[in-house]
């Protein structure tokens, strides 16, 4: 019984000191919200400039710690198209950054994977509607990114608020799909003549798909396969998982189709899972804003040329059975994650949570102490009023799915935003810029600072408080053992005694 009760103690005493030392390592984070990682990236001051003001994407080697954990080695780079464009053209150089970690094992909490986007929401609007947009289609058995909300400082200085959304790559794909990696393909636009007999080519239209897995898996026949299907117009069914896809398609809708698969051919993947394809999102930022658009759950703004219209959809549509499912699940989603008795507490939630984060944020547009009364109670639909469009998009899906309308449309009455180009959108985020406009020579100004005050080691995959805390533990659990040991052998000898 005493030895039982010995080997009981010293597993105890063991496992003791490193619940201790996990419990040490994220005491900091009692006072974060859950929905935020606070992120520190040290970064000289020359590269610092040249990484926020230079179209040229260059990787930079930098230091990074979440929530005032251990810092780990890591390269920081800028990312992005339009976006990207944007942050470089603007005050407060407020540009979309990729984290790439050189050591396969480390990555920003709470994700797993080592590359993970930083994206630069314009507004908070932007913000927490991407956020929201990641959750439906994650909500609705989509496979999706992990996403979290990032407050980032470089050095010794607060930047912003941005949105942290893990990379669509191979650790992505191993977590969300078993068995053995497949083909990955991502949508871009290419310049590509539209008659090629390149193998990507899909339909003679101006999307494309490249291999991301090349190191992996040099093509997948099957992925011709399926393109020969869709031109053919039959047959796709075999190589295409037809109910994941008219799933991504209803969650597409939901959140208003705007730069996205319905009303373009940009911003998701094709995966290769198993024997069928599926589709996976990709950059929601024009979510549950865009209401000018003349985009309809079924229909493309009249504008649209034919060649911009994605063949996928159309052709999935074409069949009425296929029709109808989809619209199924639209009615589906707007009655259970976008019903307002659901959403509307969800977005206040949000909001509070973020409200001292908004207030440290220097970076970001339309942003200042009435950001919270703005997105729940302010007149502008579009970028504005959270809880409005939300209410509306609940409306007006209801609306098309009754066949009351075609489209998303303006409420009369309510003010948007109107932006006609690039120059426009410029001009007017500057004119709505109440942060700080020096930000970025302060940033550069406080890596001395930073310096001084971080320990920090690049070898280290641990800092060095954690190490002594770790060290001490042991150390007392061992002199303990050692103590119970001869306490265990003076209370034997007493009973041999007695």
């Amino acid at each position: 019984m005493i030895k039982r009760v010995f080997t009981l103690l010293t597993a105890v005493l063991l496992v003791f000191p490193i619940l201790l030392t996990a419990y040490s390592v994220n005491q900091n984070k009692e006072n974060e919200s859950a929905n935020v990682e606070t992120i520190t990236i040290g970064i000289p001051p020359e590269d610092f400039q040249n990484l926020v003001t230079r179209e040229q994407e260059t990787p930079y080697s930098v230091l990074v710690a979440a929530d005032a954990s251990r810092y780990r080695s890591a390269t920081i780079n800028i990312c992005g198209s339009s976006s990207k464009v944007i942050g470089l053209n603007t005050a407060p150089h407020r540009v979309p950054f990729e984290l790439n970690f050189s050591n396969g094992n480390d990555a920003v909490p709470p994700f797993k994977n080592p590359t993970v986007k930083l994206v630069n929401s314009y507004t908070p609007f932007h913000l927490v509607a991407e956020y929201i947009a990641f959750d439906l289609f994650s909500s609705f058995g989509i496979p999706t990114p992990e996403h979290s909300f990032a407050f980032l400082q470089f050095n010794k200085t607060d930047f912003g608020l941005y949105l942290a959304v893990e990379d669509v790559n191979r650790y992505f794909i191993t977590k969300s799909f078993k068995g053995n990696p497949g083909s990955l393909y991502k949508s871009c636009y290419s310049d590509y003549p539209e008659t090629s007999d390149h193998p990507e080519d899909y339909m003679g239209s101006s999307v494309w798909f490249g291999d991301m897995f090349a190191k992996i898996n040099k093509g997948s026949q099957r992925f011709q396969q399926l393109l020969d299907a869709l031109d053919q117009g039959s047959g796709y069914e075999k190589y295409l998982d037809v109910d994941q896809v008219l799933r991504f398609f209803a969650c597409t809708a939901a959140i208003g189709g705007s730069d996205s698969i319905l009303s373009g051919k940009t911003n998701f993947f094709l995966y290769e899972n198993g024997n069928k394809f599926v589709l996976l999102p990709w950059d929601l930022s024009e979510a549950f804003i865009d209401f000018t658009s003349g985009i309809g759950i079924d229909s493309f703004p009249d504008d649209t040329s034919p060649d911009q219209k994605n063949p996928l959809f159309q052709l999935i549509m074409s069949d009425p059975k296929n029709l109808a499912q989809y619209h199924e699940y639209i009615r589906q989603i707007n009655d259970s994650f976008l019903d307002p008795d659901r959403i509307k507490p969800y977005v206040r939630t949000l909001v509070e949570q973020l409200e001292p984060y908004f207030l440290r944020d220097h970076t970001m547009f339309y942003n200042d102490e009435q950001t919270p009364e703005r997105l729940l109670t302010g007149k502008m639909l579009i970028g504005g009023n959270l809880l409005l469009a939300f209410d509306e998009m609940h409306r007006q899906l209801n609306e098309q799915l009754d066949g009351k309308s075609d489209a998303f449309y303006v409420p009369e009455g309510w003010a948007t935003l109107e932006v006609n180009d690039l120059e426009s959108a410029l001009e007017l985020l500057n004119e709505n810029f109440f942060g700080d406009p020096d930000i970025v020579q302060k940033v550069c100004d406080s890596y001395d600072e930073w310096q001084v005050t971080s320990s920090v080691s690049e070898k280290s995959s641990i800092s060095k408080k954690e190490i002594i805390l770790i060290v001490v533990l042991f150390v007392a659990a061992f002199v303990i053992i050692l103590f119970l040991r001869k306490l265990i052998r003076f209370l034997r000898s007493r009973r041999q005694k007695e």
